[in-house]
């Protein structure tokens, strides 16, 4: 399979960040959705990156619920891969994909804030610790931020620390081009399984 005919959905809130990995994907030829229920300025976007606006939030427990919703059209999508951001909201809903409709291809970026101890607690914990399972790599920035998912349970062999440093308003080339990588890996080893 083609690079250039390759989909990915991206599960993420609006944030520059987001933006900018968006726009460069598409800039390198995947085929970008981006579901979200805060969206960023549709001019903001690269005209290729189509956006899907989730009707609620993705915080648990409405994560079920957003889940609903999502479902249908990550369905019709038919992504190679799916990545999701901040795990005690699209990284739990996509870990409820995964379980549901049984598609192997996660890949989960951890910013920190959503693993912090007042963040994720009770049934928010509980159903975070099983997420983490659900994904073929699990991507942070720091090595504290990695300790804090070895305390959620994290299969060590699938956390990949990135640099995901932000400058003049664009993620790194080199981020973007080990995340191509890890994207590729997960399509070519669900490939082989298949």
């Amino acid at each position: 399979m083609e690079k250039s005919s390759r989909t990915v959905v991206e599960l993420a809130d609006n944030s520059p960040e987001i933006v900018s990995l968006v726009n460069q994907l598409a800039e390198r030829g995947w085929k970008v959705h981006l579901m979200c229920h805060v969206a960023p300025e549709r001019e903001a976007l690269d005209p290729r990156v189509r956006v899907h606006k989730l009707p609620l939030t993705t915080s648990y427990p409405i994560t079920y619920a957003a889940f609903l919703a999502a479902a249908p059209i990550i369905l019709r999508i038919k992504p190679d891969i799916i990545h999701a951001h901040y795990l005690t909201r699209f990284g739990i809903l996509a870990a409820v994909y995964r379980r549901f409709l049984r598609f192997k291809r996660l890949v989960l970026t951890v910013t920190g804030l959503d693993i912090k101890p007042e963040s994720c607690k009770g049934m928010t914990r509980w159903s975070a610790e099983h997420a983490l399972h659900m994904f073929e790599t699990i991507t942070c920035a720091t090595h504290a931020i990695a300790e804090g998912l070895h305390d959620l349970k994290a299969p060590a062999e699938k956390i990949e620390q990135i640099d995901l440093s932000f400058n003049a308003g664009k993620i790194s080339v080199t981020v973007i081009d080990r995340l191509e990588v890890i994207f590729s890996r997960a399509i070519e080893s669900k490939n082989r399984q298949d």
